[in-house]
Parts: structure tokens; C-alpha cells; sequence
């Protein structure tokens, strides 16, 4: 079945104009009706036309390759003006207790601000998401160890929330969706989010007709039923709703009841290439001119609902478009960001209510949230038609409250690149920032920077920073403590800085320590320890490369020093040295637990590594629990195998017992004696 893109009046059909929000904009414009949003659109897509044509001008490629400069001069007279639309310092949680047995919780960023992952527990039932499904498991005790219940996902799951009796799981999925396209001269069909045509034929994509089909964002919302007098989940879960956006997941955060989702949905992207008459001696700024006045011209015919693309609710088996609110829509200068929309999704965690947030024009990558704010970071645009633009980051921030409102506050910008969600941090009114700024354009390499910014009315100003450091290195991770941030760098050696945040109007850096390797997680150990997973290397930086432990005693910030270090005998990585869920340290009990996928020629390795790491006791391992024998043949190059990506998945702890589950299986020990299985269930 292929679902129509509807034909729509500008202020009706799935896009209306409902004020509920209160308007706080500073930095972005919000759209005050669907014919004022299309004008944004229209404005920006002029914008970065005129920035391509400027490009290709001044090297002289178009016009006659004379290198003319300014092509455009003065707006023609009569030409449509596309805007004229006719109308006027936390750390994550270490555990839990929802069921009256001590469990590990989801390793988080900020503590009581959930995030979403592949396995979940409340410390008698576990939830995995693996090989298309959810599955219900009965955890502890360990003797009751059984898969109970199972809910196919559509799609690929990605991750989910599990709390209060209800699941929201997150899944990419391909939807019947035509969504139209523009190649600087007509209509064809496109990939949501890019530029370019989709190919003919073949494809994980293709339908049989040679369409593809779009790829997008399933959020389902699962009941899971009530718990009996054990705690288990006795009845069958129920998909309660079924909701689909157009775009990429970017991530996610949990604030009691409220889910909010940022995707990055799809946007009209225009695609301006001068046809072969503009290049060369015979080619005139005249004939420029003409090109640019008839993209303008097909730019201003593009409606609405050509611009956005739907979302939708499957309803008894049916997709029903979903009303998009336009005064939910912001937009930032004219031609300052890529193509794409983040939009951030607030989802009720029980599945009642309306699915709806608001929209800011640009793709995202990184987010950051708090319990009071949430702050969306994307790349500042790469101008023109080279892509030689500015090394900064935009940042959006958003007011967070117990209700689903999400309400927009401010943005502002900081030099440079961030890292991953750990190079931000908020409080006290303070945004805290760590970057790395490319100076190449410029004759030198990079330095790094922590800045800090406050709202002020306009937007948000930066207010601090620490000035270069580490220069000719690029940051590994961050981490905020109270009023220190912790900053690793990497080019041979691996510095750790401690920086003083006390006063942001004077970052000020307290000390450093210079070791090879480097970070690339920091996990607080109280407030004068540091826990953190990296590389170790040689002192030329590349050799011996390992996957190294350490902790860092950092009471007394003038002066950090390494107390305790492991290094991995076995070639191979941890997925924890990129994703922190997989990081699970049980601050109960000073034990830690990490995947690792190791080989040997020929022999391969997928096994869950187990640590005692505490500031007295430094980093012992206690034992290694092996899952080799589930995967038999398995290709470290076949990402597929066995449902795709990193095969030993999490571990778990309840009470005294660990549970290490892989794309296998599950297998319980006592966290005492690491030898033997208690418990086992396989997954395939």
C-alpha cells in the first residue's frame, strides 16, 4: 500500500494552527501560522541557493569563470520574496530498588533523568529487545529464570523505557510514504533528510515495484499488564499505540511519565546544481540570474505539504495522518543550518494522550538533559557549495516541567565541535560546554575549550572560557562534578584536566596529568574518584593499544594522579568504551561489568569482563563469563550475526547475582564465584 502525501490548504488538513505553549523565542523565530512556517522554508531554501551561487562565483567556476565575486547584485525587480506568505553536575543513577531487591539501573548521565537502552530490569523481571521482539523474562530468583512474554516490534529496535507497567520501544522501520523531492529543476522521489535522488531498484528498502519507501521512527507504547503478588508480569502485553515519524532517532530522555524522543525529521532539501550553461567562457552572469530567478519562482511554488512530511498513527491496522501543530515550529537565521528538523517528541509513557512537541529547522545530533532543561546541539551550517563553512556548534535549549510541554527558552553558539551528550552540562542557570576547534583554515591545527553560557535575555551568551588547551589534540570525554569538569585529550599522550567552574565568568584550569592513552568514558567515584574506560597506547601513541581501566584520584584538582590501572591482556574492545549504557558499575557493591569481544587468531572471544573497582581496592578483575560457545562460527565481520552488533549485550545486577546477557543467551552467576552458572536461558 502507498500512503498519498494529501494535498492540503496551507492552514488545514495535517498541519493546524493550535497556540498552547506560550511563546519565549529568542534566538529562533516561531512560526505564528502554517503560511508564515512555509515562508521560513521558502527563505532558507533562497538563502543557501544565493550561498551556493556566491560559492561557485568567487572561484570563478560560474559566469564565465572570471571570478566575478557577487553574481546576484541587487534582487531583481518583480521577484517573488520567498518570506512574503501573504500573511503578517549530576551523575547517572547506580541502582534500584522498585522491587525491594537491589538492582543495577541503566547507567545514566544525570541521576533521575532515565535514558533508553537495550535491556531493562525493576529487579525481578528483565526486558530485552532482540531479534525483532520485546521479551518478558522472570529474573530473580535466579531458579525462576523463564522467558514469560514476547511482543513483536516492527522493524529494527533500537531501544526503549520500561516503567510503571508500560514499555515505549523505539524501532526503524520503512513506511509507504512518497515523499517529494527537488533536484533544482523538477519533482522526483528522495530519502528522507537528504539530497539525492533514491536509486533504482535493489535495496533492504525496495518494494517490488522499484519504490523504497521511507525510512522512519516507530514509537510503540506496550502495556505490560499488572504484576502479581511476586512481582511478575502475568498477562499478555498489549500494544496500546503505534506512532510513526520520518526521519532518524537521535536519542532520548525520561522524565517520570513523560518520554521525549528527538528525531531528526524530514525536510524538503533543495538541491541547486547550475546546469552545464553556466560553466565556462560562454556561460554570463545574465544567464545566472535567469537560473536563480526560476529556482526562486519553483522554490515559492512548493506547498506546504510538500515541505513536511507527515507523521502518522496506526489505528486498527490503518495509518492515519497526525495534525502537526505549525505554531510548534522554529526556525534560526536564514541559511544557518543544514537541511533536516529536530523535532522532540514528547510520548505519555501510558500511551494516553497526544503525541506532539515542537519543531526547530536543522538536523541534531547530540543531546542533553536535566531534570529542568533540555539542550538539542547540531553543527552550524557548511555554507555554499564546497561546504566551507563555520567549525561551531548551535545550540537549542528547552524548559522541561512535570507536564508534556516542552517549551523553547533560547540558543546560542559555542567554536568548535563537541564530543558526544558529555561535553554538555547544565546548572544553576550555567551551560557548560567542552569543544575542540579546528583551526586548519587558518594555517594551525586545534585546540580545546570549555565555555560557559548563560540566558540573558536574547539568547545564550557565552559568559567564560578556559582559552586553548591541549592544542594539536582533540577531546576523548568530559565530565562534569559539581563545579570541576574533568577534560581528556588525545593526540600520543592522554591529558587530564581539571577545570574550575565555580565563577563562569573565569574557567580556570587547576591542573593536568599527562599519561599514555587515553579516556573515553569518566565515571564519578564520590566526588574525588574517577572510574574510566579507554585505550592504553605506547608513548608514540599507537603502539600496544589495549583496552586499559583506571582510576584517577582527583580530591585534589592542582594535582590528579593515577592510582589504579588494568590493562586487557587480550586483543578486542568494549562496547562501553563508546556507549556508556554498556558501562554498568554497582556502586552497592564496588563491582563493575563491561561486554568484551576479543580474538586470538583464529580464536574469538565474546565475553562479559567482571571487576572489583573501588578507591581503596583499585581495579581487580574477579573473573571473565564466557559466551564464545553460543556463537560457534561467528565472523567478527558479520555485523548481522545473531540480530547485528556487539554480541555479549549488558550485565545485571540483582541482589548477588550477575546476569550477563548476550545475543545468546542469559546466564546468571553468583557475583562470589564466577565459575559455574546457576542459571541459564538461551535467546536464540
Amino acid at each position: 500500500m502507498l500512503i498519498a502525501v494529501s494535498a492540503i490548504t496551507a492552514c488545514g488538513g495535517r498541519f493546524t494552527n493550535d497556540d498552547n505553549t506560550g511563546d519565549l523565542s529568542t534566538g529562533l523565530r516561531r512560526a505564528q501560522t502554517c503560511d508564515d512556517l512555509v515562508g521560513m522554508l521558502r527563505t532558507d531554501a533562497v538563502v543557501k541557493l544565493d550561498q551556493t551561487i556566491a560559492d561557485l562565483s568567487q572561484d570563478g567556476m560560474l559566469g564565465g569563470g572570471r571570478g566575478e565575486g557577487d553574481l546576484l547584485g541587487a534582487a531583481e525587480p518583480g521577484a517573488a520574496d520567498p518570506s512574503d506568505s501573504g500573511q503578517d553536575s549530576n551523575t547517572g543513577g547506580d541502582g534500584g530498588e522498585e522491587s525491594g531487591n537491589k538492582y543495577s539501573d541503566t547507567n545514566t548521565q544525570v541521576r533521575g533523568v532515565d535514558e533508553a537502552d537495550i535491556v531493562k530490569t525493576d529487579g525481578t523481571n528483565l526486558w530485552v529487545l532482540q531479534n525483532g521482539e520485546l521479551r518478558t523474562i522472570v529474573a530473580y530468583p535466579p531458579q525462576s529464570l523463564a522467558a514469560t512474554h514476547s511482543v513483536a516490534i516492527e522493524g529494527t529496535p533500537i531501544e526503549m523505557y520500561v516503567a510503571d507497567g508500560y514499555a515505549v520501544v523505539f524501532s526503524q522501520v520503512y513506511v509507504d510514504v512518497e515523499l517529494p523531492g527537488f533536484n533544482g529543476g523538477g519533482y522526483d522521489t528522495m530519502g528522507p533528510g537528504t539530497s539525492e535522488p533514491m536509486p533504482p531498484g535493489g535495496g533492504d528498502g525496495a518494494y517490488p515495484d522499484g519504490y523504497y519507501g521511507s525510512n522512519a521512527i516507530k514509537i510503540t507504547t506496550i502495556g505490560l499488564g499488572e504484576k502479581d503478588a511476586g512481582g511478575y508480569f502475568t498477562e499478555a502485553p498489549q500494544v496500546l499505540k503505534e506512532f510513526y515519524s520520518i526521519g532518524g532517532y537521535v536519542s532520548s530522555r525520561r522524565h517520570g511519565n513523560v518520554v521525549r524522543v528527538v528525531v531528526n525529521e524530514w525536510v524538503q532539501a533543495p538541491n541547486f546544481y547550475p546546469p552545464g550553461d553556466l560553466y565556462g567562457e560562454s556561460a554570463s552572469s545574465i544567464k545566472v540570474r535567469t537560473w536563480r530567478s526560476e529556482m526562486v519562482n519553483t522554490v515559492n511554488a512548493i506547498p506546504v505539504n510538500q515541505w513536511l512530511a507527515p507523521r502518522f498513527e496506526k489505528i486498527s491496522g490503518a495509518m492515519n495522518e497526525v495534525s502537526a501543530d505549525c505554531a510548534l515550529f522554529y526556525a534560526p537565521e536564514e541559511g544557518s543550518t543544514g537541511y533536516g528538523l529536530t523535532s522532540v517528541i514528547t510520548v505519555p509513557l501510558d500511551g494516553d494522550g497526544p503525541v506532539t512537541g515542537p519543531s526547530v529547522l536543522g538536523a541534531s545530533h547530540i543531546i542533553y538533559a536535566n531534570a529542568e532543561s533540555l539542550i538539542v546541539a547540531h553543527s552550524e551550517w557548511s555554507r555554499g557549495f564546497w561546504d566551507s563553512g563555520h567549525d561551531s556548534t548551535v545550540l537549542h535549549e528547552f524548559k522541561l516541567s512535570d507536564t508534556p510541554n516542552t517549551v523553547y527558552v533560547g540558543s546560542g553558539s559555542v567554536p568548535g565541535s563537541l564530543n558526544n551528550q558529555f561535553s554538555i552540562d547544565a546548572t544553576n542557570g550555567v551551560v557548560r560546554v567542552s569543544a575542540t576547534v579546528s583551526n586548519w583554515e587558518r594555517g594551525g591545527g586545534t585546540s580545546n575549550h570549555v565555555y560557559t553560557l548563560r540566558q540573558n535575555g536574547v539568547g545564550l551568551r557565552i559568559v567564560g572560557d578556559t582559552g586553548p588547551m591541549a592544542e594539536g589534540e582533540h577531546i576523548e570525554s568530559t565530565r562534569y562534578i559539581g563545579d570541576i569538569a574533568y577534560v581528556v585529550t588525545f593526540r600520543q599522550t592522554d591529558p587530564l584536566f581539571a577545570i574550575d567552574l565555580a565563577d563562569p565568568e573565569n574557567p580556570t584550569v587547576l591542573g593536568e596529568l599527562k599519561i599514555p592513552g587515553f579516556s573515553t568514558y569518566m565515571h564519578p567515584l564520590g566526588d574525588d574518584h574517577l572510574l574510566t574506560i579507554g585505550r592504553h597506547r605506547g608513548d608514540d601513541g599507537v603502539s600496544q593499544d589495549a583496552l586499559a581501566l583506571k582510576i584517577f584520584n582527583v580530591s585534589d584538582p592542582t594535582s590528579p594522579e593515577t592510582t589504579s590501572e588494568f590493562v586487557m591482556k587480550t586483543a578486542g574492545y568494549s562496547a562501553a568504551e563508546s556507549q556508556h549504557k554498556a558501562f554498568n558499575y554497582y556502586a552497592e557493591k564496588g563491582l563493575l561489568a563491561i561486554p568484551f569481544e576479543g580474538w586470538s587468531n583464529p580464536k574469538y572471544t565474546s565475553t562479559l569482563e567482571v571487576f572489583r573497582a573501588t578507591p581503596t581496592a583499585g581495579v581487580k578483575q574477579l573473573g571473565s563469563i564466557d559466551h564464545s560457545p553460543y556463537f560457534e562460527g561467528y565472523n567478527p565481520g558479520n555485523d548481522d550475526y545473531y540480530g547485528g552488533g556487539t554480541l555479549m549485550r549488558r550485565g545485571v545486577f540483582i541482589e548477588e547475582y550477575l546476569y550477563s546477557i548476550s545475543a545468546g543467551a542469559i546466564l546468571i552467576h553468583d557475583v562470589f564465584d564466577l565459575t559455574d552458572p546457576v542459571g541459564e536461558l538461551p535467546l536464540r
